[in-house]
C-alpha cells in the first residue's frame, strides 16, 4: 500500500528529493564554514589569512550516486512509522531479515542496505511539512479505498498489562511519587532534612493522640 501510494501521488517524491536536495545543501555551507575557519586562521598564530569565504548561493556539484534515493528514503520512513524506530535492534533486525526491502534496495538503491545513522539522517532531513503531505494522501487513499470513512473514531483507554508496550501515565505519576518519597526518607537518615509528606504524618499522629 505504500508504494502504491507513490503511484497515485508521485509528487511525494518531488518533495522528498528538494528536502534531500536543502539538506545537502546545508550540510556543504557546514564544510565549506569550517574550511574558511581554517584558511583565514592557519596552522600558527599570528598568520591569519582572508583567503576564502563560503559562497552565498551553493549548488551540490555531480557527484557519486546518493545511496539514500528519495524512494528509499521514503521506504525508511514508512519502516520507521511501522517499527517506531530505525536504531532499535529489533527494527535493525527485522528490516535486515525483509526480503522485500531488500528487492527495494537493489532496485532503487545502490544494492547496498544503509548504515542506521545514514537511514536516520535521511529521514530526519524530511521537512515536517512533507511528512503531514505524506499522511495526507494516506487519508486520501484510506477514504478513496473505502476503508474508511471517518465518520466514527473509537478509544480505548483500558490499559492491559500483556498488551501494553508503554506504562499509563497514571502508573507513571505514581511511581514518580514513590521514589520521591523514597529518597526524601534516604535524606532525612543522611542529612536530617524533612522527608516528603513528614509534616502530615506528624499532624495526623498528633491528631490520632489527640482523640
Amino acid at each position: 500500500m505504500s508504494v502504491e501510494l507513490l503511484d497515485r501521488y508521485p509528487e511525494i517524491l518531488e518533495r522528498i528529493e528538494a528536502d534531500l536536495l536543502k539538506h545537502g545543501i546545508e550540510k556543504k555551507k557546514k564544510r565549506l564554514a569550517d574550511k574558511a575557519w581554517q584558511i583565514r586562521h592557519g596552522e600558527l598564530p599570528g598568520f591569519e589569512t582572508d583567503g576564502y569565504t563560503v559562497p552565498e548561493n551553493l549548488e551540490l556539484e555531480t557527484g557519486r550516486d546518493r545511496s539514500m534515493t528519495p524512494i528509499i528514503t521514503y521506504i525508511f520512513i514508512m519502516l520507521r512509522g511501522h517499527f517506531s524506530s530505525l536504531t532499535a535492534s529489533r527494527a535493525i533486525d527485522r528490516i535486515r531479515d525483509s526480503k522485500v526491502v531488500d528487492v527495494y534496495i537493489k532496485t532503487y538503491g545502490d544494492g547496498k542496505l544503509p548504515g542506521k545513522s545514514t537511514a536516520l539522517e535521511n529521514v530526519n532531513a524530511i521537512s515536517l511539512k512533507t511528512k503531514d503531505y505524506i499522511h495526507q494522501c494516506q487519508l486520501k487513499m484510506v477514504y478513496a479505498e473505502g476503508l474508511d470513512d471517518f465518520s466514527m473514531l473509537i478509544l480505548d483507554s483500558t490499559a492491559v498489562k500483556a498488551n501494553s508496550c508503554w506504562p499509563t501515565d497514571s502508573g507513571l505519576l505514581c511511581d514518580v511519587l514513590h521514589r520521591v518519597y523514597r529518597k526524601s526518607q534516604r535524606l532525612n537518615e543522611l542529612f536530617g532534612i524533612p522527608g516528603f509528606m513528614e509534616d502530615k504524618e506528624k499532624q495526623r499522629t498528633s491528631s490520632g493522640n489527640t482523640t
